[in-house]
């Protein structure tokens, strides 16, 4: 394997939401240009590879095909919105990330994907990237965890680790009944105790709009990040059996609230 393809960038795309539900942003030609405007940041910004994954059948490779041309960017495109809208946009993203782990070449070769919502900018990807965390074996990443909640903006996986989990629990993406999909990934990654979950330890600074609510994302202080993944982690380690680990972690926590780290 090619140190040029250990790490993908995986961009999902939703070009025409098509009254997705809980999407206030619709606007199909102001959501195609953040695409087309995050895109172009990975691709003159950073030296990673990109697959590009969009599922409402709008092409748009025609503007990057030099990109393609060269092997740099892998770009995919199928018709996957045509669901009930009611199992909302959790269960589109699983069906992008499932048809992008069966037919993308990109992933079929790299250890670790970095998946990002497209339409963002994640200015620290390329140190994302080079972090000696991914020399280890199947590690997932990502800055807000919990029990019940991982931040899915941004997140690094093993590409059929991740498959695995969606493929399992496909069928609970319903967000009517609760089935989000930051919640179901949670759920996952607790079970798979042979994962390894290291959080990032500082809020992932992200510049876009969040499309629920049509309003940029907000970044939260990195000693919040800090202490809410120290607490997770905390809960993890008890529930795997490490109290040694655990007890470690907790000392830590509590630290972080008696000193005044910045």
């Amino acid at each position: 394997m090619s140190n040029s393809h250990r790490i993908v960038v995986l961009l999902t795309a939703c070009v025409n939401p098509n009254g997705m539900s809980k999407t206030v942003l619709q606007d199909v030609e102001l959501r195609r240009k953040q695409y087309v405007n995050a895109l172009n940041f990975y691709l003159q910004e950073t030296s990673l590879p990109i697959c590009f994954v969009e599922n409402t059948g709008f092409d748009m490779s025609c503007e990057f095909h030099s990109y393609i041309d060269s092997g740099r960017l892998e770009y995919l495109c199928f018709k996957g919105n045509n669901y009930d809208k009611s199992l909302g946009k959790g269960y589109g993203e699983a069906v992008i990330i499932l048809y992008t782990t069966e037919n993308s070449v990109f992933l079929k070769r790299c250890k670790y994907l970095i998946k990002v919502t497209g339409r963002v900018i994640v200015p620290a990807i390329e140190k994302i990237a080079n972090s000696l965390t991914l020399k280890l074996p199947n590690v997932f990443r990502s800055d807000l965890l919990s029990q019940d909640f991982v931040r899915s903006v941004v997140f690094v996986a093993a590409p059929l680790t991740l498959e695995r989990m969606l493929s399992s629990r496909i069928g609970d993406f319903i967000e009517d009944e609760g089935g989000l999909f930051e919640n179901i990934l949670a759920q996952e990654l607790i079970t798979h105790k042979e994962v390894i979950i290291l959080p990032f330890f500082q809020t992932v600074k992200i510049i876009g709009i969040f499309a629920t609510k049509n309003t940029p994302y907000m970044n939260i202080p990195s000693i919040i990040t800090l202490r809410d993944n120290l607490f997770f982690l905390c809960d993890l380690e008890k529930s795997r059996g490490r109290i040694l680990s655990a007890l470690f972690i907790k000392i830590f926590y509590y630290l972080t609230l008696i000193y005044p780290f910045r």
